[in-house]
C-alpha cells in the first residue's frame, strides 16, 4: 500500500510514536521521508462504476453492487451503487461500517441459492473496521455475504442487503481509494504524542471524517496510555470542518 498523502502531513508531523496498521504501541520509529514544500497534491484516480444493466441476472446484480462499491471518490455517497438496491433500502445501506478487502487474485465466488437468494463468498486478506482501524487476517481467512433478491419493472434488485454489509474491496481498489492518516492522542505517561494510523477513502468529505476521528475517544488497544486531549463529547460544526478558499 502507499503511505503518506500531502493531505495528512500536517497531522503527521506532529507525531513522535506511531502505531502499526494493525494496532499495538512502539518503543521506536523509523525516519520517514514526508511531503516537500510546495509539492502539487496528487489526485486519486476517480472510477466511475457502471449501474444496473437491463435483463441482468440477481447474480449479475450482486456483481455489480459490489463493484460499484469501488467508485468512492467519484461518487461520494455511491449513488449507482445504491441503483442496485430496492428504493426501501437504498437509504438504509451504511458502506463505511467496514470493508473487505480481497486479494486482487481471488475472485469473488456468488452463487444462486434460490431464486430470490445469492450468497457471495470471498478470500480475504485484510479488513478495516468502521473506525478506519486497518487489520491483516491469516492467510485462508474467508468473508461471506447472504443478500435477499426482489423483481421489480426495472429488474432484479437487492431487497435485503446482510446486516452491517459495508464494502468489499480488492487490494488494489483499497490501495487506490483509501489512504493511512494519523491520529494523533496525547500519552497518559510520558510527555509525549502517540499516533495512531488510520484508513480512510479520499472524497470530498475527507476533513470532516478526519476531524470526528480526531475528535473520538481514544481506542481502548493502546491499553489506556492515550487520551484525546479533547473535552467529553465535543460537538463538530460542519462548516468549520470546510476548507476555506484562497484569499
Amino acid at each position: 500500500m502507499r503511505c503518506g498523502r500531502p493531505l495528512a502531513a500536517s497531522v503527521a508531523a506532529a507525531v513522535a510514536i506511531s502505531l502499526s496498521a494493525c494496532g499495538g504501541l512502539p518503543t521506536t520509529s523509523a525516519v520517514q521521508q514526508g511531503s516537500l514544500v510546495g509539492e502539487q497534491a496528487a489526485q486519486p484516480i476517480r472510477v466511475q462504476p457502471d449501474g444496473p444493466s437491463v435483463g441482468a441476472t440477481p447474480e449479475q446484480i450482486v456483481r455489480g453492487f459490489i463493484r460499484a462499491g469501488a467508485g468512492a471518490g467519484f461518487d461520494d455517497d455511491h449513488a449507482i451503487a445504491r441503483s442496485f438496491l430496492t428504493p426501501n433500502v437504498k437509504d438504509d445501506w451504511q458502506p463505511d461500517s467496514g470493508v473487505e478487502v480481497f486479494g486482487d487474485q481471488s475472485p469473488l465466488r456468488i452463487e444462486l441459492l434460490n431464486p430470490t437468494t445469492v450468497r457471495v463468498t470471498a478470500s480475504i486478506v485484510a479488513q478495516v473496521d468502521g473506525a478506519g482501524s486497518y487489520r491483516e487476517v491469516p492467510a485462508g481467512t474467508s468473508a461471506h455475504a447472504i443478500f435477499g433478491i426482489q423483481k421489480l419493472g426495472v429488474g432484479w434488485r437487492i431487497s435485503l442487503p446482510q446486516k452491517g454489509f459495508g464494502l468489499w474491496l480488492s487490494a488494489s481498489d483499497l490501495d487506490r481509494i483509501y489512504q493511512p492518516f494519523t491520529i494523533a492522542y496525547v500519552s497518559t505517561a510520558t510527555r509525549t504524542i502517540v499516533g495512531d494510523r488510520r484508513w480512510f477513502p479520499i472524497t470530498s468529505g475527507l476533513a470532516p471524517t478526519l476531524a470526528r476521528a480526531q475528535l473520538a475517544p481514544a481506542p481502548s488497544y493502546p491499553g489506556g496510555l492515550a487520551q484525546t486531549g479533547v473535552p467529553h463529547r465535543p460537538q463538530l460544526s460542519v462548516a468549520a470542518a470546510r476548507p476555506r478558499s484562497p484569499l
